[in-house]
């Protein structure tokens, strides 16, 4: 006989009584909802989403992110998509963020995931624009 896992409203893995032969578990899609808009103010960018779309300072389309103030709610294990608007480049400096190198330049097509882990962000996965073609 078939043995159903089940979730809690809190998210809790429920299993019914009895041994399970195997589980499989439905793929699901992670779903980001629209981007966030933020322009760099100084080296820094405000975000309160986990999903980001960075504008150059100004009139520019160069720029370049030293640090990140998340207003949201961040937890350890939180991860950050950062993406750039259609026109900008934004160089990320790894002074106050964990990078793989001392920097990485997010051009239209790139992107930059970071991941928390309860105190600074540390760089999770890179694709540069040359990358995405």
């Amino acid at each position: 006989m078939a043995k159903t896992l089940s979730l809690s409203e809190n998210g809790d893995l429920i299993a019914p009584s009895g041994a399970l032969a195997s589980v499989s578990i439905a793929a699901k899609v992670l779903g980001l909802g629209a981007a966030e808009s933020v322009t760099i103010a100084s080296g820094v960018a405000t975000v309160s989403q986990t999903f980001v779309k960075l504008d150059a300072e100004g009139a520019g389309t160069t720029d370049q992110l030293d640090s990140i103030v998340f207003t949201g709610d961040a937890s350890a294990g939180d991860l950050l998509l950062l993406t750039v608007n259609a026109t900008d480049t934004i160089t990320v400096d790894d002074a106050n963020i964990n990078l793989g190198a001392a920097t990485r330049a997010i051009a239209p097509g790139g992107c930059l995931v970071l991941y928390y882990d309860g105190t600074e962000w540390t760089e999770l996965a890179f694709l540069a624009a040359s990358d995405n073609v």
